[in-house]
């Protein structure tokens, strides 16, 4: 949201400096609007570049991510279970669910979430089972 009123404001102030120049004020007088204009876009083309980078680096920090892991559940919870252990997490402490291409995405929070793919599903049948528990257990709050 934030990213969006800042883009939206960026442009708007762009194209009143566009405007003010061609009526023919000082042009000095826009030269800080112009610097903040073109610094939100090289921040934009900036991210844009590097954040492949950074998320291959936190996937490599994250040794947990590429191991295998059972997942489970019944009414009450899910489990994933790994060689590094278990853990079991309630229906009700999930905030939102959301389903993607390829996965499904459980989040605790808007910050912290679990990312179950698709393909670890046996079976369509497995499948339709899990989405239709999630879709059941977890309500928007």
């Amino acid at each position: 949201r934030t990213a969006g009123i800042v883009a939206l404001l960026t442009v708007v102030a762009f194209g009143v400096a566009i405007v003010a120049w061609r009526a023919g004020y000082e042009r000095q007088a826009f030269v800080g609007v112009f610097v903040w204009c073109f610094g939100v876009i090289g921040a934009v083309i900036g991210n844009a570049l590097t954040i492949g980078t950074i998320a291959r680096r936190i996937y490599r920090q994250q040794r947990g991510l590429s191991r295998t892991h059972e997942l489970s559940w019944d009414d009450d919870s899910l489990t994933v279970r790994g060689e590094d252990g278990q853990s079991t997490t309630r229906w009700s402490e999930f905030h939102k669910a959301r389903e993607v291409d390829d996965l499904f995405i459980l989040f605790l929070s808007d910050a912290a979430f679990l990312t179950i793919p698709k393909r670890a599903f046996p079976d369509e049948p497995t499948l339709d089972a899990f989405r239709a528990r999630m879709l059941r257990e977890v309500r928007p709050r």
